[in-house]
């Protein structure tokens, strides 16, 4: 019996607790809106189309709520909305050009195995909206990477001082290798996607480069993710003073 008790004060009476009973429900609410999603003809209460907007909404905070989480959840004073506010940001943001590489990479993959034209134009055309939404999503997450940085670190001097401050540094270093891959393959690769025509030799050569810089890519934001993982689980620097 007093275990059950902890377990039921765990879920009820704390953050933890009531933020991830929210978060399963919205795991529910996704499922609901991806099957109905998946049909063609119209179906309950809305159309096909509407459940998948449904089911971006509900992705998206879904993603911005592991927030209150971590470190920005533990922040007080005036400054708790703000870096909530900011940190929600960070996610959405890593969910849309990280987050979005494997999907990009298996399309890149399955225009690479086909000799069709077809597949080499949509791959084009979805790599170059690829690259604009990244250029978008690269200065967010510059920005409130930095804002994240001052809510957590404090100083500079925290960042080779502490554990913390390093991992950070590996991450950025990390980050600043991706945005090497990206703009390579924007400045270089895709442009030559864009002149695709029936002799497409130069083309496939250069979508085949371009998928071995997009795995890179995937492969480094792993990386990130694993550095992310254990500064979750490190203190920050300025929750010690």
């Amino acid at each position: 019996m007093p275990r059950i008790d902890s377990i039921g004060v765990a879920i009820t009476q704390t953050q933890f607790g009531r933020l991830w009973t929210w978060r399963l429900g919205l795991m529910l609410l996704f499922t609901i809106a991806n099957l109905f999603a998946r049909r063609k003809c119209p179906t309950f209460l809305w159309s096909s189309r509407a459940w998948q907007y449904a089911g971006l909404i509900i992705a998206t905070t879904l993603l911005a709520s592991i927030t209150w989480a971590g470190h920005a959840g533990a922040t007080i004073g005036a400054e708790r909305p703000i870096h909530l506010t900011v940190d929600s940001a960070h996610l959405i943001a890593a969910g849309l050009w990280p987050g979005g590489l494997l999907p990009l990479t298996l399309v890149l993959l399955q225009a690479c195995r086909s000799s069709e034209l077809s597949l080499l134009l949509a791959a084009g055309a979805i790599t170059r909206r690829f690259s604009a939404l990244s250029l978008l999503v690269v200065a967010a997450l510059g920005a409130t990477g930095l804002t994240n940085s001052y809510f957590l670190v404090g100083s500079l001097r925290a960042l080779v001082t502490t554990g913390y401050g390093r991992l950070l540094m590996m991450k950025v270093l990390l980050f600043v290798i991706m945005i090497g891959f990206g703009a390579c393959n924007l400045l270089r690769f895709k442009p030559q996607l864009a002149l695709a025509n029936e002799q497409n030799a130069k083309q496939r050569d250069a979508l085949r480069k371009l998928m071995r810089n997009v795995i890179a890519e995937l492969c480094i934001g792993t990386l990130i993710v694993l550095v992310v993982g254990a500064l979750g689980a490190t203190p920050p620097p300025r929750h010690r003073m």
